[in-house]
């Protein structure tokens, strides 16, 4: 049996359309936190796969987890660079406006829960969907608080690691070297900014609080607190070279 999840299912469009038809004024204080979820919530289709992930017992038990819970940790953060306010259920659907951040959510659930599971099946869906529909191929470990610019091509090796905080654009590629000394897939830290179009590849080590510029080639390490400019890469020393790029992070 072959279950579709390509853009022409009509599931997969009434799940977008009423994403898009939840106004994007803010609600007012005074609605109880009820009745905001009901506002949300009548756009759905009833028969929504999206929705149904959505109103799963993991994911209510998600949003009330206590703060200990990794994932619950992990989302809080990524939604926060998306959607600064306090952490809510309502706060949650409202990020799933966002393309990149829907994107991320199931990415997030679906490598948490097994595709075994009835939920983790959906959840891998829905990855798969938004991962066809928006031209994401994200694997490998990503940390807590991961940003995308925009929606376009993006591909980040499976073996690859992303520290906290993380900002990526359209056509970043960070991927494997094949042969040579350098030969596997790079490590990168904490607020690391890649712009778009660079290319980061090999067994390399980015250190944490780095801006690589738009179109930039990153086959070497790279310190703690640099600027890389260019094809071949040149390496600038800053103090601070992230700042007013990487912004919006839940603090620690």
């Amino acid at each position: 049996m072959c279950i579709g999840y390509g853009r022409s299912s009509k599931r997969f469009q009434n799940w977008d359309r009423s994403l898009a038809r939840v106004p994007k004024r803010e609600f007012r204080f005074q609605l109880s936190e009820q009745t905001r979820f009901n506002r949300f919530f009548k756009g759905f289709t009833r028969e929504s796969p999206a929705l149904l992930a959505i109103e799963s017992s993991e994911v209510v038990r998600l949003t009330h987890a206590t703060n200990q819970n990794s994932m619950n940790e992990t989302i809080r953060a990524d939604l926060f660079r998306y959607y600064q306010h306090d952490y809510s259920i309502v706060r949650l659907l409202l990020g799933l406006r966002s393309r990149a951040f829907r994107y991320l959510f199931f990415k997030r659930l679906s490598n948490r829960y097994s595709v075994r599971t009835p939920h983790g099946f959906v959840y891998k869906i829905m990855e798969r969907h938004y991962s066809h529909k928006f031209g994401f191929q994200i694997e490998g470990q990503i940390g807590k608080g991961f940003y995308i610019g925009h929606f376009g091509t993006i591909v980040v090796n499976k073996e690859a690691r992303l520290g906290n905080n993380c900002n990526i654009a359209p056509g970043v590629t960070i991927g494997e070297t094949s042969r040579g000394e350098n030969a596997g897939v790079p490590t990168i830290g904490d607020y690391v900014w890649i712009g778009t179009n660079a290319v980061v590849v090999g067994k390399i080590t980015i250190g944490s609080n780095v801006l690589i510029a738009p179109g930039a080639y990153v086959n070497f390490d790279v310190p703690t607190h640099s600027i890389v400019l260019g094809n071949p890469g040149k390496i600038i020393s800053r103090e601070n070279p992230t700042e007013g790029y990487i912004r919006f992070c839940l603090p620690d």
